[in-house]
């Protein structure tokens, strides 16, 4: 399943559930907002990619690509005002596998990332049982495959990044619980290439940095 088919489903979802909303009299959890701290969890796809800055700008020499993969997480929601929580979500990513595709050969590097984002959300106000949000933040993310791979591999990462967060998406107010439906990118604040051991596979590129496009369901 593709980047483009998973947003077409969860725009979908969102518009088929927002209209449904709509037609509902009384609001849902009215008064769930008002509490100071809520959890939950969290189940995502995610598609992890690199973006590539090279020494030749001819893009047929190194490609990089993405694969599919998943991500678990517990939810923490603190509320700071009526608009505004702050959100601390520690996850696990994994079975996503990314490419950098060499004229000479082709890298594969799994990763599985612990990661810990801390987001700031503004909520706006609520439409029945539906309510719209942005959010931004940052993630901490640390590659527990990575510890590995690095002992062997001619191509190195650094285990750990910082990630800058953007996403958007809608809460939706049932009887017993809440469902969020949210989009987000992440991208790499850092280069993560390792050039501690210089190869071949390295001399070519400036910076090499991490990005992540992820779409999740939040129950709280």
């Amino acid at each position: 399943m593709n980047k483009h088919t998973i947003i077409s489903f969860i725009l979908f979802a969102i518009i088929s559930l927002n209209v449904n909303a709509q037609r509902w009299d009384v609001p849902n959890l009215s008064g769930y907002d008002n509490d100071p701290f809520h959890y939950g969890f969290l189940l995502g796809i995610n598609q992890m990619d690199f973006s590539i800055q090279k020494i030749d700008p001819n893009p047929g020499k190194i490609l990089p690509s993405g694969s599919t993969g998943f991500t678990i997480g517990i939810v923490s929601s603190f509320r700071l005002t009526d608009n505004f929580h702050l959100r601390i979500i520690p996850s696990l990513s994994f079975g996503s596998k990314r490419i950098l595709e060499y004229s000479f050969a082709k890298k594969e590097i799994t990763s599985t990332f612990l990661e810990v984002p801390l987001i700031l959300r503004y909520k706006g106000w609520r439409i029945n049982n539906a309510q719209p949000f942005i959010q931004t933040g940052l993630k901490y993310a640390f590659d527990l495959h990575g510890v590995e791979d690095n002992t062997t591999s001619p191509l190195k990462l650094k285990k750990s990044d910082i990630y800058g967060v953007l996403g958007v998406g809608f809460d939706f107010y049932f009887d017993w619980f809440k469902m969020g439906v949210e989009g987000t990118m992440n991208y790499g604040l850092n280069d993560i290439l390792d050039r501690t051991s210089p190869t071949q596979y390295v001399d070519g590129i400036t910076s090499l940095r991490s990005k992540i496009f992820q779409i999740s369901v939040t129950f709280e």
